[in-house]
């Protein structure tokens, strides 16, 4: 598995467009395996797009490029225990991932993973 020429980094407001279209795919991915009822363009959609963009600002969204090209995406948060609730850890979330057809198994997965883990390691994440 070469992920030599993978970079993952933050993604940006500027990333709004390529995050809409994995977004596409992964819905048109689940559309055609598991749920026929999913709505494929509702990542362009007025509320869609909010979603993305507050994942972008409040989240931790992240883009894989190889060669400069986006090739995947992950969306995960971190949240403290709630007041009151029996776990008192910090718990992390993975919301999306996304790798294009062609990059999967080229260790694309691997490193949005491995950087979403590392993320919350430094949040205080014990697990």
């Amino acid at each position: 598995m070469k992920t030599k020429n993978i970079i993952v980094r933050r993604a940006t407001l500027e990333d709004i467009k390529t995050i809409q279209q994995f977004g596409y795919k992964l819905l048109d991915y689940e559309r055609q395996n598991w749920d026929s009822a999913l709505d494929v363009n509702w990542p362009f959609s007025k509320e869609g797009e909010q979603k993305y963009r507050t994942a972008i600002t409040d989240k931790y969204t992240i883009i894989a490029e190889k060669g400069g090209k986006p090739v995947g995406y992950l969306i995960g948060k971190v949240v403290d225990a709630a007041p009151g609730s029996a776990r008192h850890i910090k718990q992390a979330y993975l919301e999306n991932i996304f790798v294009s057809d062609s990059d999967r198994k080229s260790g694309v997965g691997v490193k949005l993973i491995v950087d979403f883990r590392d993320y919350c390691k430094k949040e205080g994440v014990s697990r």
